[in-house]
């Protein structure tokens, strides 16, 4: 069924624009602190002393890290709303251009759909025809052969191949342009027979997929873990 409503008459879209130029000062003392701070921390840790100087150096640097990321969203945030206000504008209208072309595109191939089937069946016609006609002949020659004295040279009449009919489907020339239908490998369909237990694919190699899920950390033994730093700021 057609879905497709129709929107506002007006011709044009009234949007918000962006400002070309805008200038948002930042303070970004505690970054030139930390920074100069990496340069005199030891290269490596050989003692408590050290590792509560890297220590604290690393929590400060997380702390400023997420500073900095909520002021880069907060210095991006009318940006974001125009834009979004704008994708939001867009979003009917070409929600609206890509249900049409998906229903025209269906149209287009339900009819070489059944161009293909209208020749596969004159085809399949033919070779029938063509194979009542042999079987005639082959009745016809045996028949001969009862009453001949050499049977062997009654010679046996072989009916020609059915030609080969060429579907009307193709390339579609218009003022516009040309329309043409291609026969593209569907992603989703082979991921759905893989997952239905096929395993053998022509022109596809299928590999095999381990999946695993964690039912207890604690017992998980040390090979299979990664060490990560976790850091908390005093306030």
């Amino acid at each position: 069924m057609n879905q497709i409503t129709k929107l506002g008459e007006s011709t044009r879209l009234p949007l918000e624009k962006i400002a070309q130029k805008s200038t948002v000062m930042i303070d970004i003392t505690s970054y030139v602190e930390l920074r100069e701070k990496y340069k005199n921390l030891p290269e490596t840790v050989s003692d408590p002393k050290e590792l509560s100087i890297v220590s604290n150096f690393l929590i400060d640097i997380n702390a400023e890290t997420k500073l900095l990321d909520k002021l880069r969203l907060e210095a991006t945030l009318e940006a974001r709303t125009v834009t979004n206000n704008i994708n939001a504008a867009f979003e009917p209208y070409i929600v609206e251009m890509k249900e049409m072309k998906k229903i025209t595109g269906d149209r287009i191939l339900e009819y070489n759909r059944e161009q293909e089937k209208i020749v596969r069946q004159a085809q399949e016609r033919l070779e029938a025809e063509r194979r009542i006609e042999q079987a005639r002949l082959d009745k016809e020659r045996k028949e001969k052969q009862k009453d001949a004295i050499f049977p062997e040279e009654v010679p046996e009449v072989i009916t020609p191949s059915v030609p080969q009919l060429v579907p009307i489907v193709g390339t579609v020339k218009t003022d516009s342009g040309s329309v043409g239908t291609m026969s593209i490998v569907s992603h989703s369909k082979i991921q759905s027979a893989i997952d239905s237990g096929v395993r053998e694919i022509q022109g596809v190699k299928i590999y095999c997929v381990w999946m695993f899920e964690v039912i207890e950390a604690s017992q998980v033994p040390k090979e299979y873990r990664e060490e990560k730093l976790s850091t908390k700021r005093k306030n």
